[in-house]
């Protein structure tokens, strides 16, 4: 990990010289599975009660897809049925038409096999970094994913696929770039010291 740190200002730079006329940005992506299987949050209570609530057992479940800049708070998602090739062609095929003219975006993300195919067309205005193996404490969009299920995807039951999709996007919506911000950059549970010099780039 440190030697993937201390390269990545090269690999950005490599990446801004070859768009030399765009404002490039730096962003993080993954996708998180969510469903019927009860999410269980840590939730406060008058001492000595023990709160009791129902949970699902359920196997229906999909993906939120997302990129977001931790700088900014700009953020972009998708909820697609499964993970793999096909839906992350959706998805930054999606995401692209919603870039400026004039800028270039950098994806920092993991070397999933849906991300890392040769099948996968990136669009002209899209470049991936990808990160070492098994180092998601140095991808900050995992904070969110914690924030987002903990605050919004906590404790409920869905009756069917589209109550489940329903209940998602509402909050997904709820979300802010402020929230985001502050969540990505919230002090992460690990000592090395990667934040926020490895992503703050002019």
């Amino acid at each position: 990990m440190a030697a993937w740190i201390n390269d990545l200002p090269n690999k950005i730079n490599e990446i801004k010289v070859k768009n030399p006329r765009k404002k490039v940005s730096i962003e993080f992506q993954d996708e998180s599975r969510f469903g019927q299987m009860t999410i269980k949050a840590s939730i406060w209570s008058p001492f000595p009660i023990r709160p009791e609530f129902k949970t699902q057992m359920g196997y229906l479940n999909s993906w939120i897809y997302a990129t977001a800049n931790a700088d900014t708070g700009k953020y972009f998602g998708m909820i697609l049925p499964n993970l793999n090739i096909e839906n992350m062609q959706i998805f930054i095929n999606e995401y692209s038409k919603t870039i400026a003219n004039n800028e270039h975006i950098i994806m920092i993300l993991d070397g999933a096999s849906a991300h890392k195919s040769k099948k996968l067309i990136l669009p002209q205005n899209i470049s991936f970094i990808f990160l070492p193996s098994f180092s998601p404490e140095l991808n900050p969009i995992e904070r969110l994913w914690s924030y987002f299920k903990r605050n919004y995807l906590s404790f409920k039951i869905y009756k069917d696929y589209e109550d489940l999709i329903q209940k998602c996007s509402s909050g997904w919506n709820q979300l802010t770039q402020k929230i985001v911000k502050s969540i990505m950059n919230s002090k992460p549970k690990v000592s090395l010291l990667i934040f926020p010099q490895f992503y703050r780039h002019n």
